[in-house]
């Protein structure tokens, strides 16, 4: 066996490199390092010598100690497993915020054989998604079996799109996310850390789907089944992120991948959707209920569902959900006598045909939805011996019917007290008390001169606070008029989410 050390300092500023050489071809690689401050919130992203991407850490809750090796259970979470090669590798940083010059210190080891003693890695079991392997500088998640499902059937499944460990800012580690996802009884959720493509997961009963929040300073936003690293980078050379040609760029390619594009928490200041032409065509999803616990979001929530409301009235038919953005340990809150922060509140219901990640994305592209605090719904209209659940287009069966009406029915358990408010074409048009002995309620969809209409429902507290809302029904089709989210803030009449 053999070993190599190196100790680098280094005066950075943002966006520059550092490049050590690895003198042989190793077992593993083990970087420590240390800013001068802490928690400054830099990502840092490790290439070897062939330019792949083999490690990424964002400097927050996380510990400061990266360990690569061809044997994946030695891993740090983060990494690529595999060979060391030999030559020259690089850290690039990068800063989310104005760049400032900073020391920062580093320490390399690489060697054959066992890990050193004083940095073996101990982990539970882990699933690895990907290894270098895959012989591409974006890894691929190609160990990832995305049709595979844990639990066979269909009904409502339900989840949580939006959550976060201490790989980025939360406090969790993943081990606890998966405890608590149980504990809050979470079929599935989204991996979605800043800026961090996940390569592995803890295994356990809950399905987790490979994601990433993509970060910025003018807006945050989910690729929901990402299958491969993107250079959503500062320097790459449309400005990655940071940029709204980057950006644009960023969500297609995402889209090529067969991910779902999810605006997050899109009028929640200061953290609101700012990029004015993105393209709405870039977005499959809208997060409408972000963290109902966090002190500006019941506001921020009332804003995205008027803004839905003009997305569906402009005929943009995007899926509306539901995320955690979990950030906190259970027992913690955003203030005194407040509810604690929870992955899964509020949780977001899929009517899948399983529960595999492919059967999850494709449900909530087809906007078979529903998102809640606490409230369990069963809603379907029923013509015949089909049956249509929200997100579907009943345009053929309402001219196919005699007399273009269709009947549903909505059941709502563990809710002793609420209203059921009728939404149609962005319009309240009724509501219905919701006691314990009134669960039950059927409507009827008159839809027959109806050249475009959608209806969906709310249910909230007597007082108005929200408590559940579904995704729309639908007949016919509207050419959309606007093609970007600034004319969408423009038909919301919001003239930036601030307002």
């Amino acid at each position: 066996m053999n070993h190599n050390h190196k100790e680098l300092v280094v005066s950075r500023t943002a966006g520059t490199s550092v490049t050590f050489i690895v003198d042989q071809p190793a077992d593993w690689l083990v970087l420590e390092f240390d800013y001068e401050r802490e928690h400054t919130w830099r990502t840092l992203n490790l290439f070897d010598p062939h330019g792949a991407v083999r490690a990424s850490h964002l400097d927050c809750y996380n510990g400061k100690k990266i360990a690569i090796h061809n044997d994946s259970t030695l891993c740090s979470y983060l990494t690529v497993p595999g060979a060391i090669l030999e030559g020259s590798w690089r850290i690039e940083f990068v800063d989310n915020f104005e760049p400032t010059e900073q020391s920062f210190k580093l320490s390399v080891k690489s060697g054959s054989g066992p890990l050193l003693d004083d940095v073996a890695a101990t982990f539970g079991e882990r699933q690895f998604w990907t290894d270098d392997t895959g012989a591409k500088a974006h890894y691929e998640l190609h160990h990832y079996d995305w049709e595979a499902c844990k639990e066979k059937g269909a009904r409502w499944y339900k989840g949580d799109f939006h959550t976060h460990t201490i790989l980025s800012d939360g406090k969790m580690t993943p081990e606890q996310n998966m405890e608590q996802a149980e504990v809050m009884g979470l079929d599935f959720f989204v991996a979605t850390d800043h800026n961090l493509f996940s390569t592995c997961w803890p295994v356990g009963n809950v399905l987790v789907i490979p994601g990433i929040e993509f970060t910025s300073d003018y807006g945050h936003w989910n690729g929901l089944g990402l299958r491969q690293w993107i250079d959503w980078r500062y320097r790459a050379a449309d400005g990655g992120i940071g940029t709204q040609e980057g950006m644009n760029r960023v969500m297609a390619e995402a889209g090529l991948q067969g991910a779902l594009r999810s605006v997050n928490h899109p009028m929640l200041v200061p953290w609101a959707w700012m990029y004015e032409e993105t393209p709405l065509l870039e977005f499959d999803t809208i997060e409408i209920w972000n963290d109902p616990t966090y002190h500006s979001n019941p506001i921020a929530t009332e804003k995205a569902l008027k803004l839905w409301n003009a997305c569906w009235n402009e005929g943009w038919r995007i899926t509306g959900i539901g995320g955690s953005d979990s950030h906190m340990l259970p027992t913690e809150s955003y203030g005194e006598n407040n509810l604690p922060s929870l992955i899964g509140d509020p949780a977001t219901y899929v009517y899948a045909d399983c529960l595999s990640a492919v059967a999850i994305l494709e449900a909530v592209k087809a906007g078979r939805v529903y998102v809640s605090r606490g409230p369990v719904l069963d809603i379907a209209v029923t013509v015949g011996h089909q049956v249509f659940l929200p997100g579907s287009d009943l345009t053929d069966v309402v001219r196919q019917s005699a007399v273009g009406v269709l009947h549903g029915r909505l059941t709502v358990s563990n809710l002793s007290e609420g209203v059921l408010h009728v939404i149609e074409n962005g319009e309240e048009i009724g509501t219905r008390e919701i006691t314990d002995k009134d669960r039950n309620f059927d409507f009827d969809l008159n839809w027959k001169d109806a050249d475009y209409v959608w209806r969906r429902f709310e249910l909230r507290k007597p007082s108005g606070e929200l408590l559940a809302f579904t995704n729309p029904f639908f007949c016919g089709a509207k050419r959309p008029e606007i093609a970007t989210w600034k004319q969408l803030l423009d038909k919301a009449a919001f003239e930036s989410p601030i307002n």
